[in-house]
């Protein structure tokens, strides 16, 4: 493997004396080839930890979590929890992104949410420093963004452990660079996606070619789908007759993707909220990124901005929902939101929805199997449309086009067996050859 090694970057250096050749194809070759020589040594050394892993009694299985809200791991977790031949647990790591203070309240929240569901979780943060975790020989990402500290990052653990990744969220928007050809997604040992649909996305923009995508199913939609899960009552008002609506707007305010209405009707929601009063339960669910994207808008501003996180929290019917949705889901009515990923999960429950435009050429912004579905969904053009939707959210005038999109949504259930149970197969089947 060294002499491959040496070989290949003999080969390289030899290319850039070439001088008939211009400056620019000498890089473009050069930046090929180094590519490949990463990647065959990728290889050999999952191989190399593959082969170990196979003999060794007892693997060490971590999670890296950050935020709650991009878990998708539920039940994958609980099946190889329930293996003995696997020492799981979940390790709650910063987010850099944000100010100290935040990260470690936040951090904390993250960790009691998990304890009481009965996870196996430890704290990153641990009398006063950050540890650094000494052995892991299966490590599940929860997010390809590089926001945490470098002992955490797939950088330092390509060549320790075995990575693996599901999205933390349906991929759905047209951003193929940023979802399948990160270094991140090059490095890892299997990225787990949704769809045949989002396999040949991965073959077609990754360096690797998508040599290590594999579908599987999208994880969250099993607790969706599945009768057997019991979902708890987040819901804060218990009044049967008041209609249970989400409302769910992502982060993007201020950058070129625009897919945020957030600024738009921002103002409408909470005042129609006000008027309806006990009629309705409205639960705010924002992108975790929003708050701080609106700290920073010319317009908002951190005090603007948490006061109106104050009130959603505080009203008498309202919410705040900053974690896990799934049962949040499952037990509401309907829902208005533009957070992309939403847009297929929310389609399988078949529930009344309304997908708010910012701009009318949004459709464009999907990727093949966004498009799909979004064709197909309710969609808010004006803040009256908006309204309506609040005074009625039981109408059902849209239920057919919801039935199509909830036709296509059924391709992240993948036959008969679950997402979470085919990843676990997958991994235990690799390691007991």
């Amino acid at each position: 493997m060294l002499f491959d090694i040496i070989h290949h970057s003999t080969v390289i250096n030899l290319i850039s004396c070439c001088f008939f050749w211009s400056s620019k194809t000498r890089k473009t070759i050069r930046k090929k080839l180094q590519s490949q020589v990463n990647e065959s040594y990728l290889i050999k050394v999952h191989e190399k930890k593959i082969a170990r892993l196979r003999s060794k009694e007892k693997i060490d299985i971590l999670f890296f979590v950050f935020d709650d809200a991009l878990w998708p791991y539920d039940d994958v977790y609980t099946c190889f929890k329930n293996n003995d031949r696997f020492d799981t647990k979940i390790l709650i790591i910063p987010n850099q992104k944000i100010p100290e203070k935040e990260r470690l309240d936040k951090m904390e929240i993250i960790h009691r949410n998990f304890v009481n569901n009965g996870y196996s979780v430890e704290s990153s943060f641990n009398q006063g420093e950050y540890i650094k975790v000494e052995n892991a020989d299966l490590i599940f990402y929860t997010s390809p963004y590089e926001i945490s500290l470098p002992q955490y990052s797939i950088e330092h653990w390509k060549h320790r452990a075995l990575t693996c990744y599901v999205p933390y969220g349906i991929l759905q928007a047209n951003l193929q660079q940023l979802q399948y050809n990160k270094r991140f997604h090059n490095l890892l040992w299997r990225y787990f996606c949704e769809t045949e649909m989002h396999k040949l996305m991965s073959e077609k923009y990754s360096n690797n070619k998508g040599a290590r995508t594999f579908v599987t199913g999208y994880p969250k939609a099993d607790r969706l789908i599945c009768k057997s899960h019991v979902p708890k009552n987040p819901w804060l008002n218990k009044n049967k007759d008041a209609a249970k609506v989400i409302w769910a707007p992502h982060h993007t305010i201020d950058n070129g993707i625009d897919f945020s209405c957030f600024l738009l009707y921002a103002e409408t929601i909470k005042n129609t909220i006000e008027e309806l009063g006990d009629r309705i339960q409205l639960a705010f669910k924002p992108h975790p990124n929003l708050r701080a994207k609106l700290y920073s808008h010319n317009e908002w501003g951190r005090k603007k901005t948490d006061e109106y996180f104050k009130f959603w929290e505080t009203s008498p019917n309202t919410q705040i929902e900053e974690g896990e949705y799934i049962d949040l889901f499952l037990t509401s009515d309907a829902m208005i939101f533009d957070s992309v990923s939403f847009i297929a999960e929310y389609s399988l429950l078949e529930k009344q929805m309304l997908f708010t435009l910012k701009t009318n050429d949004v459709g464009e912004k999907f990727n093949e199997f966004g498009q799909a579905v979004f064709k197909q969904i309710p969609k808010a053009r004006t803040n009256q449309d908006v309204q309506l939707f609040l005074e009625n959210p039981f109408d059902k005038k849209y239920s057919t086009q919801i039935k199509k999109a909830s036709a296509i949504s059924q391709l992240l259930y993948k036959g008969n067996m679950k997402s979470s149970e085919r990843i676990y197969d997958h991994i235990v089947k690799e390691l007991s050859k």
